[in-house]
C-alpha cells in the first residue's frame, strides 16, 4: 500500500444506545454507556493498534484533525471486500458520524486521500454476540460497472430501432396529411423515447433536438427553438396543419436517424446508470404527475408506464451487482416496479388511448403520488449500495 500522506484523524468509537437496535433481529445491540475507544489515523499509518469495540451497532465519530480534506474512510472486513462503514469527503476540522453494525470478526480501516494515496490500519478482532444481517456492501470493480453499462447499451438496440421506425412512420403520416394517424404514431414513438431515459445525458445535443421543452424558452411554445417530440405534440393537439407540421416532423426524423448512427460512439459516464435508475421516475413525479410537460396529448400516465419500463431496463443491467451486494433491495425494487407499472397501466383504455391526468380524481392522483414516492425512496439507495468508482465514460464496444 502507498503510505497515506499528510493525514491526521481521530476516530472515536462510541457504542450507540440500545434504542438503535440491530437490523434483522436476533442480536444484541451495543451496550449503552460502554467506554469510548480512540483510534488514531496519523500521517504515517491508518490507525495502528486501534482498539476494537464489542460486536453490535456503533456510532463512530470521525474527526479530521489534518489540514486537508479526506477523500474516504472505510471500515472493511478482514478480506478487504465488504464495507461495513464509510464516510466520504471529510473537511479539515470536521467531525462526521459513521454508523456501523459489526458481527464478530476481523476488521481494518482503509484511508484514501484525494490524490489517490491509500493505506490500511492493523487488522483487529471484534468479539461478542452474533449479529445477523449486518448491513455491508461490496464496491463494484471497473470491469463490473463497464460490463453493466455495455449490457444496458445493448438492451437499448431494439428500443432505438423501434423508435427510428416509428418516427419515420410519424413523418410519413404528417406528410400525407393524416393527422389522426400521426397522433397515434406520435404516442408510440414518444413512449419508446421515454424508455431510453437512462441515457438522455449521453445523447448530448440530440436530447435537446429530439425532446426540447418550451419551459424557459423565450416565447415558450412559439419559440423557433421549440423542436422535436414536444413541439410536434403541441401542433398535433392544437389544430396546426400538416403544412405547418411537416418541417417539424422531417427535422425530428432526421435527428433520430443521426442519433442512432452516432450512439455507438457517444460516451456514457459510469455513474449515469445507477443515478438514472432513480432519476427517471423522479422526473416522472416532478414533470408528468404534475402535468407540467403535457402539450395536449394527455399522455402523462402512459409516459409514467414507459418510464417504469425504462427503469426496469437499467435495473436489469445492474441486477448482477445488486444481487451480490443487496439481494433484498433488488427483490424490493423488482416487486415495486412491477406494481408501479400495473398502477399506471390500469389507466390504458381499450382502444389504446390513455386516461389523461386531468381525468383522475384527487384520491387517484394521491395514490399514484404516494406509491411512486415510496418506490423512489428505495431506488435512491441504488447508487449508495453500489458505491461506484470514478471511471472514464464508456462507449459501445460492440
Amino acid at each position: 500500500m502507498v503510505p497515506f500522506l499528510a493525514l491526521g484523524v481521530l476516530v472515536s468509537l462510541t457504542a450507540a444506545a440500545s434504542a438503535f437496535g440491530i437490523l434483522g433481529g436476533g442480536s444484541s445491540p451495543a451496550a449503552a454507556g460502554s467506554a469510548t475507544a480512540t483510534i488514531v489515523l496519523s500521517t504515517d499509518a491508518c490507525g495502528p493498534r486501534w482498539n476494537p469495540p464489542r460486536s453490535g451497532q456503533h456510532l463512530l465519530d470521525v474527526v479530521n484533525a489534518s489540514r486537508r480534506a479526506i477523500y474516504e474512510v472505510e471500515l472493511l472486513g478482514a478480506q478487504q471486500v465488504s464495507v461495513y462503514g464509510e464516510i466520504e469527503m471529510i473537511a479539515p476540522g470536521t467531525t462526521v458520524e459513521m454508523d456501523a453494525t459489526l458481527p464478530p470478526g476481523r476488521y481494518a480501516f482503509q484511508c484514501d486521500n484525494d490524490d489517490g494515496a491509500s493505506s490500511l490500519s492493523d487488522t483487529e478482532t471484534v468479539s461478542g454476540r452474533p449479529v445477523h444481517h449486518a448491513p455491508s456492501f461490496k464496491p463494484v470493480t471497473v470491469n463490473q460497472i463497464q460490463t453493466a453499462i455495455q449490457t444496458y447499451r445493448h438492451s437499448l438496440t431494439p428500443v432505438m430501432e423501434r423508435f427510428e421506425t416509428e418516427t419515420g412512420a410519424l413523418e410519413a403520416a404528417v406528410a400525407r396529411g393524416d393527422l389522426a394517424l400521426a397522433r397515434a404514431r406520435w404516442l408510440v414513438a414518444d413512449l419508446d423515447w421515454q424508455r431510453m431515459g437512462a441515457v438522455y445525458d449521453t445523447f448530448g445535443i440530440f436530447d435537446t433536438e429530439i425532446d426540447q421543452s418550451p419551459l424557459g424558452l423565450v416565447g415558450t411554445v412559439h419559440s423557433p427553438r421549440f423542436t422535436g417530440l414536444l413541439r410536434l405534440e403541441y401542433g398535433l393537439w392544437h389544430g396546426q396543419s400538416a403544412a405547418e407540421l411537416t418541417p417539424v416532423a422531417e427535422a425530428l426524423d432526421a435527428d433520430v436517424h443521426a442519433l442512432v448512427k452516432a450512439f455507438p460512439g457517444l460516451l456514457m459516464p459510469n455513474i449515469t446508470l445507477a443515478l438514472r435508475t432513480h432519476e427517471i421516475l423522479e422526473n416522472t413525479l416532478q414533470f408528468q404527475l404534475s402535468g407540467e410537460l403535457d402539450e395536449g396529448a394527455g399522455d402523462e400516465l402512459a409516459v409514467g408506464w414507459a418510464d417504469v419500463q425504462g427503469t426496469e431496463l437499467s435495473l436489469a443491467a445492474l441486477r448482477p451487482l445488486l444481487r451480490a451486494d443487496d439481494p433484498r433491495l433488488l427483490a424490493v425494487l423488482t416487486t415495486g416496479l412491477r406494481a408501479m407499472g400495473a398502477a399506471f397501466e390500469a389507466y390504458e383504455q381499450p382502444d389504446g388511448g390513455w386516461t389523461p391526468l386531468s381525468g383522475l380524481t384527487t384520491l387517484q392522483r394521491e395514490r399514484l403520488d404516494g406509491q411512486l414516492g415510496a418506490l423512489l425512496q428505495q431506488l435512491d439507495r441504488v447508487p449508495d449500495v453500489l458505491d461506484l468508482p470514478i471511471l472514464p465514460a464508456t462507449a459501445d464496444t460492440g
